[in-house]
């Protein structure tokens, strides 16, 4: 499997394809919620976490994909509204690469999202 392939992501996808790019090592996930709903629900398999909250938000993301603005990153947060949000602040400064799990860890009126589905998940250790 060539990790080094960089995918153009769509705009918006679904936690199952989020799940099947992380499979195949195309996609980092990030998890933009609080550290009180990661410990509350888990988080979705390898995704990383980097809250809203956190001041230092920016600097911690580019952290998290080795301060690569290409790097194919999925923004996940509860349903689908704050990832979208991030996303649109992420494409607007800089970053190319970023696509919205519509559905989120908790799913909405479109889709189940990441539990309900019943992909892995992982216990948050903060």
């Amino acid at each position: 499997m060539d990790t080094m392939t960089v995918t153009q992501l769509p705009t918006d996808m679904t936690s199952a394809d989020a799940h099947a790019l992380l499979t195949d090592d195309k996609i980092t996930i990030i998890d933009v919620r609080t550290p009180m709903e990661w410990q509350r629900t888990g988080l979705a398999e390898k995704a990383l976490t980097v809250s809203t909250q956190d001041s230092a938000f920016m600097d911690k993301l580019s952290e998290a994909v080795g301060g690569d603005t290409t790097k194919p990153i999925g923004l996940i947060c509860a349903t689908g509204n704050r990832s979208g949000m991030v996303q649109r602040y992420l494409l607007q400064n800089g970053y190319s690469n970023v696509s919205n799990i519509s559905d989120g860890m908790m799913g909405n009126f479109a889709a189940p999202g990441w539990i309900r589905s019943n992909l892995p998940l992982t216990p948050y250790e903060g």
